[in-house]
């Protein structure tokens, strides 16, 4: 059986519409951090080897999420 929202009691992180009669509750902390992860993986799929992957191996592609992972950070100046 594979994974599943359900099984690992997953909290959504999305903040309600500004216009809704009742506004959903959500945390500013987890929705904070969720943006955070999503725009890293947007800044290492520039990166073309990495969306496509053109290596067959698992050892050699996964060297090369790392490189990027380390590039974009670097450039980020965090």
């Amino acid at each position: 059986m594979g994974w599943t929202p359900l099984n690992l009691a997953v909290q959504a992180s999305i903040p309600p519409r500004s216009g809704r009669r009742w506004p959903s509750r959500f945390s500013r902390r987890l929705y904070r951090q969720r943006h955070t992860v999503e725009n890293f993986f947007a800044r290492i799929k520039r990166y073309r080897r990495i969306a496509t992957r053109y290596e067959k191996l698992a050892n050699h592609y996964l060297g090369f999420p790392l490189l990027a992972a380390i590039l974009a950070e670097l450039k980020s100046g965090v």
